[in-house]
């Protein structure tokens, strides 16, 4: 299963707080960008690419503090990942697959966003020379270096034949990946958003002393129907999510959000269409002037083994 490295795994979360900081709804492929600029391997790549990393972050903070009014909400709302940003992440998981790698680094995701077209991260990079041919020559170039250094190796240009030939090679691995995965069964997302109960959970004494509020999110990853019949017996039944946190919560006292998690994500096991399950609890009220204390975790059956559940929305 391929990973991310704990640098990506950084970065996104500098993503998240960038727009976090700055009120903003989304956060968005520029928001990504911004934070990629402080990953070493995609700085690598700007570098050789002869990207002025400094320009580019001036550029990006203009953007986004000056450009992105229509972002900007109340205080205190969950930041969401847009669309093309969750692209981006599956994409690079794709190309590190076809690639036979096991984790996706910055440079990986830094590619994967220059192929989103018609937006600004992917407008700004090419006014600042990166495009897609110069990142993929750059990096074949230090593939194809053996040890040298990233200097050394830069002097050292591979062949147009050469170039296709190694982006052909990866294109047949690609395909052979995207054949693997027509195994994966069609399936279709049911999303439960926003139930609102009271729990007695935590471990302070005043979460103990009393119940206090707690917002539960689910998503259920189910078969596709069999056929169009507009039939409750065609489709996944997903009362059960409502049901069985309602009757959890009044069962006992939880120290810990990840343990309730876990007991939600029981609930789905053996449940006829249901392949997978993601759940997200909330606690908003735990600490003054915090949004919010959150745990998600999630279940894949086998059929979804390797799916990147983390960049589905909840």
């Amino acid at each position: 299963m391929v990973g991310l490295t704990r640098n990506v795994e950084q970065a996104l979360e500098r993503s998240l707080q960038l727009a976090t900081e700055r009120k903003h709804a989304y956060a968005t492929l520029e928001h990504l960008l911004l934070s990629l600029l402080d990953d070493r391997d995609a700085a690598e790549v700007l570098s050789g690419c002869k990207v002025d990393i400094d320009q580019l972050r001036a550029e990006l903070v203009r953007y986004l503090d000056n450009d992105c009014a229509s972002f900007v909400v109340g205080g205190g709302q969950q930041v969401h990942p847009t669309a093309a940003f969750q692209r981006v992440i599956q994409r690079a998981v794709l190309h590190v697959e076809a690639a036979l790698g096991s984790e996706v680094s910055g440079a990986n995701v830094l590619i994967a966003m220059i192929a989103e077209q018609d937006t600004h991260a992917a407008d700004i990079l090419e006014q600042h020379g990166l495009t897609h041919l110069t990142a993929e020559t750059y990096l074949s170039q230090i593939l194809g270096s053996g040890s040298k250094s990233t200097s050394e190796a830069s002097s050292t240009s591979l062949s147009t034949e050469e170039l296709l030939a190694r982006q052909r090679a990866i294109r047949e691995r690609a395909v052979a990946v995207a054949a693997a995965r027509r195994e994966v069964p069609p399936f279709y997302l049911i999303r439960i958003s926003g139930m609102e109960t009271s729990a007695s959970i935590g471990i302070h004494g005043f979460e103990q002393a009393k119940r206090q509020r707690l917002m539960v999110s689910a998503v259920l990853f189910a078969s596709a129907p069999a056929s169009d019949a507009d039939e409750i017996a065609n489709v996944a039944d997903y009362d059960f999510v409502r049901a069985g946190i309602l009757a959890l919560v009044e069962s006992q006292h939880f120290n810990l959000q990840e343990t309730l998690c876990r007991k939600i994500l029981d609930l789905s096991e053996g449940r006829p269409g249901v392949l997978g399950m993601i759940v997200q609890t909330d606690k908003p009220d735990v600490y003054p002037g915090v949004a919010g204390v959150a745990c998600r975790k999630a279940r894949m059956g086998p059929a979804l083994s390797g799916f990147p559940w983390w960049t589905v929305e909840v």
